[in-house]
């Protein structure tokens, strides 16, 4: 705004003043925004400097950076008054608090202010109890966000946060909804039974046992020893978790949705109330919160950040159009100006020393270069590089590079701890010479490219760094300057380099795209990650520093806000999800428990996981589904050939003989690795010289690969030849050798299906012996393809794999039941081996085409039944164990998938997604490489430890200790021991396989696990010292943030883009987009819902009542009054409190009983229970009335009964409250009913994998010392197996349980089993078994529910004015209105004015006039009946197709017979009928409303035209009397041949 424009400041400075033009000038000069960023950096750096110590200690540097924290306030307060006095405070546009910016920077400013008045008003020794509140300036860090705009990539990923919030606040209504349902009923279950546990009374006094558990009976306790189960305890994590009070529940679910922590929640709650129903509880909480609702925010962020990338890419286009423009205009004035001065005569005489300069010069010059020496050096030269060029373009140099980077890596990954002394003089000659060799790969590049050239390329730039950091290291150590530099990990970085086997490998290229494409997306949102990080940091360090205490003397808990790189390190912890609720109870305990100000503190680390791990870390996901999305749309030939080369580069040559140079270029651009470029072969003019050369310019038009369409310019003085381009006959034979193959691949897919029932009897003779026509052999076919067969076979195999369940694998001696079931077990066997043998006597085996063995289910058959068979007869044998081969019986399941068209293709979806994932493993195993070889040069040798931690070296490590427990020496000596950490990185092996640890983000930031282990690791050979080197959690933060964040996203975000790509397969064909086939579906399908109208005047008067918005009002209200009474209860409540709450809630339940009689009465019965909504309440009212009865009966009121827990279902009247809650649900409903395949096949892999896990690791002790397999986690019966792999689904210490099961010296047997004691049941199949399962149902099958999310909830950040399937309700709705008995006909002038009730974008709302609206009826132009009506479906297609513009262009006859093609193609059981009525046919004589309207509008504007006409004649109304008497004449006519 212009000064002179600008409003009074503060009502008294108006623009002219002078000093707001002074304040003006200060804050939009430039040097003073600088400035200000500078001072919010440096005061950054000094809130990150500072370090709390406990009980308020401080130091010198505190001190310091305290009193300069008064310099910073002085200055932001010195800035905040200038800003407002040049722009005035709120009260008009372009105020100072009218930004969101400044509001902070003022919030900021007074309570700074405030912060220091506090403490200059408190005594000295009084400080360390005020609260402190510099965390709050941390904020301040935000501040350079408003330059977002300069960085696009910034502005994109920071834009699709914003304006997701909207969408994200109904997804967080639902989530608090769900949240609070849950709450309540865990307050109805659980309140008060979690403070239970063991005592013991060794002293005469009871003390709770270390590492208290809940208990329900002394059963659980170690009576022998004295203890007790008893009342008295605080709970579980200090009582932080429990369901005492709503507050702490609601806390409670909210840890249970983030997946940390819930088993032991569940197992502390199973060991009171048992185990047969508390996990329905758990269980169902986390499959509808964490694996639905939470993702969600996944589905808005994905679709906003695809919507605002969109919105920058056209921005861009258009600046760089209209720079372009710019650019034409300036040119062609540049050329005129050129042209107008060659034709200006030059008058101006030139001074006599220039004419002799020049002359001397061009004298020297020419002189040298008309010798015929500069000519040979110059051709020469030119040569050399064409050659050059030549050899880094050809593939033995490429394959050559890429051994070489190979080599090294081999030479890198031989380094491990212990080495010998050879060994390491070879690895650091070795790694001499390859300094040397790609030293001189980049001169030759350089050479062949010119510098201007190789450093336009980022890849030739990243490379000259590496090699350069790597010629100084060589030289460092050579000359024993600096051993450990530190910088010889930069070598690992270039296995970067086999990336470019990516222009041989299609299919890789595709990932290697998205990942280059995705790296200013990523860069940018990691720059948002570390403000974010950083802010809570600092805000942690603020709240929390100084205050986290040891629990115990044993206590390893590392986690703490001391310092700025343990708050960093720990909000990363809390980012990635791992054992954040611990860091949590430590915050809380640190401000005197959940009773007190910590409830408070628990607030910050909800806003981190809700912030940082659920907003901004989905972020990665969705950035990785957009352009994965991207990648495969594009074709081949659309991708880059070489990726390295990102800029075009312009490479000029002086040829001197242009026939052989001419050919020269063909040889280079005919090269498949050639890159987009243009190749200008230029001459330099020789004054009157033999080498006087020849201009060519070849011109490559496609960007990839030499093909028949690329456009070859040559320009010379002479004759040349032209280039020559693939001829037509090669051409048509590669395509026909395309076509060959494709062929090839169907046929082979139709050889490898399955075997259904309509497959007919193979011609080829079966087994040598039966022939086509043979009796036995049809016989066989024909009971195999019958379908009574069929179904009987199918249900065979469903109870065989019941009756797996069924065995108990601990029981030494086998029950009767057990005994039956091996029997059974013989039968269906035998069965199946003669459903075997007919199907191999019916199709043959193998040999021909259709045949049993083509396909892979009747493979697994075949497997399955010969298992058996062999463990049969191997049952009473020294071989015995084989007949654990009969488990392979349970994938028979696996066959019912050819019965099933969905499960089927869930099942085609994942192997595709299978077969095509091995891409991105090798980019991600690739990348774990590298980083493996940096942990070995970091870490090797540095992870052991001494048992006495004391001693800090192998030779100091020996004789004995008396280890201390809680501060005590124990009654045992115990022998030192010298132990490496279980994961390591001694070597690369090690080293890859603690990588492969980290990645699942389990366990990684425990002390006995990685990264403190790595924090506190000392020299090679050393034990640990505390925080010894804090820089390297810098190693696993990276690393994470790379591999966990970037590629695991890039794995998940390719299974989800398949996932959805192949359900889009079937409509490849299809014209129609996914919007416009969901509305039509819904045209075709809806049905008019019916709306009761009484006649009787009562019962309409209380229709009236219970349908007004006031009724409906005050029962909302009441719902709300009801949930907070649900809400207050807690332990230890008043008995009089409890029973005014249940007279409270008999008093809600009245009055929802008198609503439902109400109601009743005025919908009768059976169009009440017509709403979906009325049969809900109907059912909590009956459920409560039934509570109350039986509180009543029985005499509990007080007490809590399983009825009590209905009451919570009256929350959910609430979601019919809102629109966009209601769409949401309904929504949310919808996504549902395309799970049952997905589900059902989740079921299959469980109980799979169940089973096989029963009969591996079933007999596996409960009791093992410091083993997961325990009482509430086994393999010993179906369910616990299930509980069990759904625990290790999702991430909760799955390791821990697979090292439990795994075959080690601690995994003993159990003693039903009747093994001797000691014997050892672990196996060393739980590796691949879990890891197997992990990857399968993590990774794989649930992110396919992400994928069905993603596609159901896509409306949410869909652009709102295109007609989508969650505008089509309110037509429903409305149509009622018009239509009350639901007969789907309505008069056809009714439809202008239910369009007009309708808003846009489907319908025109009510501010269109009229004739506006027959256009629009004019454009529908569905069939009109004989009856002036129109027809319900017919209506609602023709809205859509008008709103969505299907098939709107061109003929109506034509677009009519098209789209009826289109729908029979889509939806085949369409009805002629429908199809008629929807839809005429072309010809049909079927009278329309666009007719009628036609005619209406046409008489409309012809009154017009005469009123115009006789409006100064006498004549006027005679005539348009006349007029209206013919149109209605006419009319009358057409309505009597509608009629006939």
């Amino acid at each position: 705004m212009p000064s002179k424009t600008l409003p009074r400041s503060l009502f008294c400075l108006p623009a002219d003043h002078p000093v707001r033009r002074a304040a003006l000038w200060i804050v939009r000069w430039k040097p003073f925004d600088v400035m200000i960023l500078c001072l919010i950096l440096a005061n950054c750096i000094a809130l990150a400097i500072h370090r709390s110590y406990p009980n308020g200690d401080s130091d010198k540097t505190n001190d310091i950076l305290d009193k300069l924290e008064y310099f910073f306030i002085a200055v932001f307060t010195l800035e905040c008054a200038l800003k407002i006095t040049a722009f005035g405070f709120i009260g008009h546009p372009g105020a100072y608090m009218r930004n969101g910016l400044n509001v902070l920077d003022f919030i900021i400013v007074v309570v700074g202010l405030i912060s220091v008045a506090i403490h200059a008003s408190v005594p000295v020794a009084d400080h360390s109890a005020t609260f402190d509140v510099n965390a709050l300036r941390a904020f301040r860090v935000l501040r350079p966000l408003r330059l977002v705009s300069g960085l696009p990539s910034l502005q994109v990923v920071l834009n699709a946060v914003l304006q997701a919030m909207l969408p994200l606040l109904h997804i967080a209504l639902l989530v608090l909804f769900m949240m609070l349902t849950y709450a309540i009923v865990g307050v109805e279950l659980f309140m008060g039974i979690l403070h239970r546990t063991c005592f013991t009374n060794r002293t005469g006094e009871f003390r709770i046992v270390k590492n208290p558990e809940t208990c329900a009976t002394d059963e659980f306790c170690d009576v022998a020893n004295g203890e007790h189960c008893l009342p008295g305890w605080e709970g579980p994590e200090h009582g932080i978790t429990s369901f005492d009070n709503i507050g702490l529940a609601m806390l409670t679910v909210f840890q249970c949705l983030t997946l940390e922590g819930w088993s032991s929640i569940l197992y502390a709650v199973e060991n009171i109330v048992g185990q047969n129903w508390a996990w329905i509880y758990f269980v169902s909480l986390v499959i509808l919160g964490s694996y639905f609702l939470l993702n969600l925010i996944l589905g808005v962020l994905s679709g906003m950040f695809s919507k605002e990338k969109q919105k920058a890419e056209k921005s861009g286009a258009l600046k760089k159009f209209m720079s372009g423009r710019n650019l034409d205009s300036f040119m062609q004035d540049y050329l005129q100006r050129i042209a107008s001065r060659r034709n200006r005569p030059h008058n101006r005489p030139r001074p006599i020393n220039e004419d002799i300069r020049m002359l001397r010069h061009d004298i020297f010059v020419v002189g040298w270069r008309d010798t015929m020496t500069f000519c040979q050096i110059q051709k020469g030269w030119q040569r050399a590089r064409i050659s050059c060029f030549r050899l880094i373009k050809s593939r033995f140099f490429f394959w050559l590079i890429i051994v070489l980077v190979f080599l090294n890596t081999c030479v890198l990954a031989t380094e491990y701890y212990g080495q010998p002394h050879w060994l390491t003089v070879f690895q650091d000659r070795a790694n001499v010479v390859f300094v040397i060799l790609f030293l001189g790969e980049l001169f030759i590049r350089m050479f062949a490219l010119g510098t201007k050239h190789y450093f336009a390329s980022f890849l030739n730039r990243f490379e000259f760094v590496i090699i350069g950091c790597s010629v100084i290291e060589c030289v460092l150590n050579q000359l024993e300057l600096l051993p450990e530099l530190g910088l010889s990990v930069l070598r690992a970085a270039r296995l970067v380099r086999i990336f470019q086997i990516t222009q041989h490998w299609s299919s890789l290229r595709s990932v290697t795209f998205s990942i280059v494409n995705s790296l200013k997306s990523i860069i940018s949102l990691l720059f948002l990650l570390f403000l974010f990080l950083f802010v809570f940091a600092i805000l942690g360090m603020q709240l929390f520093g100084g205050k986290f205490i040891r629990w115990s003397e044993d206590d390893d808990f590392r986690p703490s806000f001391d310092s700025f790189w343990q708050a960093g390190l720990s909000v990363f912890q809390m980012l990635t999800g791992e054992d954040w609720h611990k860091v949590m109870f430590r915050g809380i305990q640190a401000y005197n428990g959940i009773h007190s100000v910590g409830a408070v503190m628990s607030l910050y680390f909800v806003a981190v996981i809700v912030g940082g791990r659920y907003i901004l870390l989905n972020v990665f996901l969705a950035i990785a589904v957009d352009n994965m999305s991207e990648a495969t749309n594009l074709s081949v030939e659309d991708i880059p050939g070489e990726i390295t080369e990102i800029k075009e580069t312009n490479i000029h040559y002086a040829v001197d003989d242009p026939p052989e140079n001419v050919e020269e270029v063909q040889i280079l651009l005919t090269e498949r690795e050639q890159p987009s470029e243009q190749l200008v072969v230029r001459d330099r003019q020789c004054w009157s010289s033999p080498c006087r050369s020849t201009r060519i310019m070849v011109k490559e038009a496609q960007p990839v690969h030499m093909r028949s369409a690329d456009v070859i310019h040559i320009q010379s003085s002479g004759n040349l030849p032209a280039l020559p381009v693939p001829p037509v006959d090669y051409m048509k034979k590669a395509q026909s050798e395309e076509t060959v193959e494709e062929e090839q691949e169907m046929l082979k897919k139709q050889e490898h299906q399955s075997v259904f029932a309509s497959d007919p009897l193979p011609l080829h003779r079966s087994l040598f012996l039966f022939g086509s026509k043979h009796p036995l052999r049809k016989w066989c076919y024909l009971i195999a393809t019958d379908r009574v067969c069929r179904s009987f076979i199918l249900v065979c195999i469903i109870l065989s794999s019941a009756l797996l369940a069924a065995v108990d694998p601990v029981s030494a001696t086998p029950t009767e039941f057990e005994l039956v079931i091996s029997y059974l077990d013989y039968f269906f066997t035998g069965l199946f081996t003669i459903e075997l043998g007919m199907k191999i006597v019916a199709y043959g085996f193998i040999l021909h085409p259709g045949s049993f063995c083509r396909s892979w289910f009747n493979i697994l058959d075949l497997l399955v039944v010969i298992l058996s068979l062999v463990s049969y007869a191997f049952d009473d044998s020294e071989f015995s164990s084989i007949k654990t081969l009969r488990v392979f019986r349970v994938f028979r399941p696996l066959i019912a998938v050819n019965r099933a068209e969905g499960l089927r293709r869930i099942i085609h979806c994942v192997t595709v997604a299978l077969r095509s994932i091995w891409n991105v493993v090798l980019v991600i195993v690739v990348t774990m490489i590298m980083f493996a070889i940096m942990g070995v040069q970091i870490f090797k040798g540095r992870f052991y430890r001494c048992s006495d931690l004391s001693k800090h070296t192998e030779h100091e490590c020996r004789g004995n200790f008396v280890p201390f427990v809680n501060g005590y020496p124990a009654d045992d000596v115990v022998e030192r021991e010298w132990i490496d950490n279980e994961f390591n990185f001694d070597n690369i092996f090690q080293a890859f396989l603690t990588l492969v640890a980290v990645v699942t983000t389990e366990g990684w930031p425990k002390f006995s696990s990685y990264a403190y282990v790595g924090v506190d690791s000392n020299a090679e050979g050393h034990g640990p010292i505390f925080n010894y080197r804090p820089y390297t959690a810098l190693y696993f933060v990276t690393y994470l943030s790379v591999v966990g964040f970037f590629m695991m996203n890039i794995f998940i975000g390719f299974i989800i883009i398949t996932f959805l790509q192949e359900g889009e397969q079937e409509y490849a064909d299809c014209q129609l987009d996914e919007n416009q086939r969901r509305c039509m579906e819904f045209a075709l399908t809806s049905k008019p819902i019916p709306k009761y109208i009484p006649q009787r005047r009562l019962q309409y008067k209380i229709w009236w009542l219970v349908g007004c918005e006031h009724f409906e009002n005050c029962i909302f209200g009441l719902i709300f009054l009801n949930t907070i009474a649900m809400s207050v209860r807690y332990d230890g409540q008043p008995k009089g409190q409890i029973l005014a709450l249940e007279y409270l809630n008999m008093t809600f339940t009245a009055v929802f009983v008198l609503e439902c009689v109400l109601k009743l009465f005025a919908f009768n019965i059976i169009h009440y229970f017509k709403d979906v909504w009325n049969v809900f309440d109907f059912v909590v009212v009956f459920i409560s009335m039934f509570d109350i009865g039986y509180s009543l009966y029985t005499g509990t009121v007080t007490e809590v009964n399983i009825f009590r827990i209905f009451r919570v279902l009256r929350l959910g009247k609430l979601l019919g409250k809102s629109r966009n809650t209601r769409i949401l649900f309904w929504t949310f409903l919808k996504s549902m009913r395309a799970l049952p395949y997905v589900i059902l096949l989740i079921g299959v892999i469980y109980f799979i994998y169940a089973v096989i896990g029963m009969h591996v690791f079933g007999r596996i002790s409960l009791i093992n010392k410091d083993s997961s397999i325990d009482r509430h986690n086994h393999f010993q019966n179906f369910p616990r197996a299930l509980l069990l792999l759904f625990r290790s689904a999702t991430g909760e210490g799955w390791q821990d349980i697979m090292m439990s099961c795994a075959n080690r010296q601690d995994v003993f047997c159990d003693a039903r089993t009747g093994l001797p004691a000691g014997s050892l049941c672990g196996s060393d199949f739980s590796y691949v078994y879990f890891t197997s399962f992990h990857f399968l149902c993590s990774f794989m099958i649930l992110n396919v529910l992400v994928a069905i999310i993603m596609d159901n909830f896509d409306y949410l950040t869909r652009d709102w004015s295109v007609v989508g399937p969650q505008h089509l309700d309110e037509f429903v709705r409305l149509w009622s209105e018009y239509d009350p008995l639901a007969t789907g006909y309505i008069k056809h002038m009714d439809v202008i004015s239910l369009l007009r009730s309708i808003d846009p974008p489907l319908g025109i709302g009510r501010l269109c006039p009229r004739r506006i609206a027959r256009k629009r009826l004019l454009a529908m132009n569905m069939p009109l009946n004989s009856d002036g009506t129109v027809q319900y479906n017919a209506t609602l297609f023709a809205l859509i197709r008008t709103a969505l513009h299907i098939y709107t262009e061109g003929s109506i006859d034509e677009t009519n017979a098209k789209l009826r093609e289109v729908v029979l193609q889509i939806w085949r059981k369409t009805s002629e009928y429908k199809l008629d009525t929807i839809l005429p046919k072309p010809g049909a004589d079927t009278m329309t409303v666009g007719t009628l309207y036609a005619a209406t509008i046409m008489q409309d504007y012809y009154r017009r035209y005469r009123k115009r006409k006789c409006a100064t004649s006498a004549c006027a109304t005679a005539e348009l009397e006349d007029d209206r008497r013919k149109m209605e004449g006419v009319l009358s006519t057409w309505d009597r041949k509608a009629g006939a």
